[in-house]
């Protein structure tokens, strides 16, 4: 059991880009250091980090095999492998606003992200921004697939609901949305449309 843990945004200047991970003893709940992956820095492999200028979330993918942050300040979600026995992170790339996808496409609907969370089969990704925008993303190839509009301020927080189909988005107004996100996705027409749903 391992568990992750990001810098505020409204931490001190050097606390604020980091990722830190500990190693959970599950009888006590006692917490030990593992790492901690700085922006600019290098993970264990001397990889070089990059998206992770204030983190606003972090999850951890439902197969266990990735982590995925949102970075306010980078406009990015970076993307890191995970060891399962030990916890700890290998950075693999950073998707961020005006970059390209995995398809050659630039990349539009990063800017702040501040929640990230992945479909229970690995296949989508959702974000939340603070344009008040949600945004599905392929998770293979990084291309967005749609975006909702609904929210009249900053998303604080995107979850699916355990099978998939929906997904849940609340802003810092507190309103809460419920996207039926298996249906649009599977009407959605096969080239990259602009596409705006709202339930």
């Amino acid at each position: 059991e391992h568990v992750y843990v990001t810098g505020a945004p409204f931490a001190p200047v050097d606390l604020r880009d980091w990722i830190t991970v500990f190693e959970r003893d599950a009888g006590t709940g006692q917490i030990t250091l593992v790492e901690s992956l700085i922006e600019d820095g290098t993970d264990s492999q001397g990889n070089p980090i990059e998206g992770l200028a204030e983190p606003a979330w972090i999850t951890v993918s439902p197969d266990g095999q990735h982590v995925y942050t949102a970075a306010e300040s980078d406009d990015a979600v970076a993307v890191f492998a995970r060891d399962e026995d030990t916890g700890v992170l290998t950075f693999v790339e950073a998707v961020d606003e005006d970059g390209t996808d995995g398809q050659g496409n630039v990349i539009n609907g990063l800017v702040s992200p501040q929640s990230v969370t992945i479909s229970p089969d690995g296949r989508h990704l959702a974000t939340g921004a603070d344009d008040g925008n949600v945004r599905i993303w392929d998770a293979g190839t990084g291309a967005q697939l749609l975006s909702l509009e609904g929210h009249s301020g900053l998303i604080w927080d995107v979850a699916f609901d355990p099978a998939g189909a929906r997904l849940l988005s609340v802003c810092e107004g507190g309103t809460l949305n419920i996207w039926n996100v298996a249906r649009l996705i599977e009407v959605m027409p096969p080239a990259r449309l602009p596409i705006s749903f709202s339930e």
